[in-house]
């Protein structure tokens, strides 16, 4: 029997791409590099801030200034977070059901543990017993760690979990981490996307159907 529900934050819970958008050509327009559309960025993100700065600057660019630019774009995102972020439709309405069935619900993001935690508090203040954001100095997902801390710090046992995120990184993440999983196609993956990246054909479309998963 299931008992706590994990979400991915960016993709699954909330829209943040103009957010992102924002702060990423924020970052570019410093070294006068092209900047990146909305598209663009969705495409880019799903392994952390790092690797979406490492997507898009221009190929070749060196580490030295990869940092600087990851650097300028966490001081933009921190100082205008929530600005052009929101929930998906039905979301707010989906984690108050399930809790009044009895679940307890987490989150587990490659998304800074600060954001992170700012986004959730502000967003859904009240809903989540357990939040989970990245560390600079410890693995991301597909990496085990991130689940293994929560999980740890939960006491729930790995079958009484279930992971629902919206990229193929998020199913290598359960998978590396055994964890029962579903993945959604109304976030940053359509679903002709990701039936070519992933193995599962268990791919929901709406936040409705959630829902109908844990009745």
């Amino acid at each position: 029997m299931k008992k706590l529900i994990l979400f991915d934050l960016d993709g699954t819970l909330v829209d943040t791409l103009d957010d992102l958008r924002k702060a990423v050509n924020f970052a570019l327009t410093k070294y006068s590099f092209p900047l990146k559309s909305r598209e663009e960025i969705r495409k880019a993100i799903g392994n952390g801030t790092i690797k979406l700065i490492e997507r898009s600057a221009p190929e070749g660019t060196s580490e030295e200034v990869l940092k600087e630019l990851h650097k300028t774009f966490k001081e933009f995102y921190l100082s205008n977070i929530g600005e052009g972020t929101h929930p998906y439709n039905g979301i707010t309405s989906l984690l108050i059901a399930l809790k009044t069935k009895g679940y307890k619900i987490g989150v587990v993001s490659n998304k800074d543990h600060e954001p992170t935690t700012r986004i959730i508090n502000d967003m859904f203040p009240g809903l989540f017993d357990f939040v989970q954001g990245s560390y600079m100095d410890q693995p991301k997902k597909p990496d085990p760690y991130l689940f293994d801390k929560l999980i740890s710090e939960s006491k729930f046992k790995k079958e009484e979990i279930t992971y629902i995120g919206d990229t193929n990184v998020d199913e290598e993440s359960a998978i590396n981490s055994n964890l029962d999983y579903v993945l959604v196609s109304y976030g940053y993956r359509t679903q002709n996307e990701l039936y070519k990246q992933v193995k599962t054909r268990n791919i929901i479309n709406s936040v409705k159907e959630i829902d109908s998963i844990f009745k």
